[in-house]
């Protein structure tokens, strides 16, 4: 399979031809996978974004320098990128069904992490760097612009029940169940008790997606209601 189009995408070209097929080749063909590309990957990425972080956003302590971190590299803006470079077309898996959104995602997510690996083995550190701020800088500019946008729907969450006086959030896993292609679903409810009882649900891949769907949708719940009782 050629890739040029896909490198004209990354704007980056390969020296060595085999790690970007490696980068994009699922497990499920074999042991010539991605697996050890996208520990790689997501290890480069953290650094670099953080990296980035620490000298944009130095007048912050650790735990907000953590939260825009997690809302940069979390696996919804990992599969929008992947989306745009159009990587599901080149990702090399067996027979999969393609309206299993939840798997697609998953692999477009890890590939981009690989694709990542796969540059830095290949161009080195300068080259990765310049290919990550082009994917990322738009969404880190966004977050210079509007420091509420730094925290994750939890935090949110836990900042508005402070600020109401209300009992912070518990997060129950219901259940966990086994899902197609060796994933899981994870079951999640975020529960208050006080001033009264309220509980949403999540679900997700895995814990932490979980957890922040269900406190979006007691964000969304508590704003309604306290709106409606000023």
């Amino acid at each position: 399979m050629k890739f040029v189009e896909l490198e004209d995408k990354l704007n980056y070209y390969f020296k060595n031809k085999d790690l970007l097929f490696q980068s994009l080749s699922h497990k499920s063909i074999g042991s010539f996978n991605n697996e050890k590309l996208e520990f790689l990957g997501d290890s480069v990425l953290n650094f670099i974004i953080t990296t980035n972080i620490y000298n944009i956003f130095n007048d912050l302590n650790e735990g907000d320098m953590s939260y825009i971190r997690s809302n940069l590299i979390q696996s919804k803006n990992l599969i929008k990128i992947a989306k745009k470079l159009n990587i599901k077309n080149y990702i090399q898996f067996s027979s999969v069904n393609d309206k299993i959104d939840y798997f697609i995602n998953y692999l477009l997510a890890n590939s981009l992490e690989a694709i990542i690996g796969a540059i830095f083995l290949d161009g080195g550190i300068e080259s990765v760097k310049k290919f990550i701020f082009s994917q990322f800088n738009e969404n880190l500019n966004k977050l210079k612009n509007n420091r509420d946008l730094n925290k994750d729907f939890k935090t949110l969450l836990q900042e508005l029940l402070q600020k109401l006086h209300f009992s912070l959030p518990i997060y129950d896993t219901v259940k966990i169940k086994n899902y197609k292609y060796n994933l899981k679903k994870f079951y999640i409810l975020c529960k208050i008790s006080n001033p009264k009882y309220i509980e949403t649900n999540g679900i997700g891949l895995n814990k932490k997606q979980a957890e922040q769907i269900a406190a979006k949708k007691m964000l969304k719940l508590l704003n309604y209601n306290f709106n409606k009782n000023i």
